[in-house]
């Protein structure tokens, strides 16, 4: 994926063309849920860094698979909030990131708040680009994930 480091950090999914790893993790997700007994209604999306913006490409791409998504220190494609508005989800990004710019997860969020979306958003001010360990330590995210099913 491209973004604009110096700038915002979202990009444009148009423009982007899938990922060949992308596709191939869709597609074992789709695999293994046809596979295994996974509950297809509790599909669970969530990375950090490039996995954050893979988390939010993921939901654009197949906005039908997910039934939450947890984007950290990532950014997206804020014109195709539209999409994923009634995807559950829960974005973290550190105040003080050097590396991804959290006006990425910042316009994502508001973007969704325009569509007609409630997303939770956590930016701790004394946190950079570790903000992993607040949010994956934080039981509150654990207990709300774990609550999300699609209907």
């Amino acid at each position: 994926m491209h973004y604009d480091e110096k700038t915002r950090g979202s990009y444009n999914a148009d423009q982007v063309k899938i990922t060949a790893e992308m596709q191939a993790t869709l597609s074992l997700v789709e695999k293994l849920a046809g596979e295994r007994p996974i509950d297809r209604k509790r599909l669970y999306v969530i990375g950090q860094s490039r996995g954050g913006f893979g988390t939010w490409d993921a939901m654009i791409r197949r906005p039908d698979l997910w039934a939450a998504g947890v984007p950290i220190c990532g950014a997206g494609d804020p014109n195709k909030a539209e999409l994923i508005k009634s995807i559950p989800i829960w974005a973290w990004h550190g105040a003080n990131d050097a590396a991804v710019p959290v006006a990425g997860s910042r316009e994502m969020i508001e973007a969704l708040k325009k569509a007609g979306a409630n997303p939770l958003y956590t930016e701790p001010h004394n946190v950079g680009h570790g903000v992993w360990v607040p949010a994956l330590e934080d039981p509150k995210l654990h207990e709300w994930l774990f609550n999300q099913r699609k209907p």
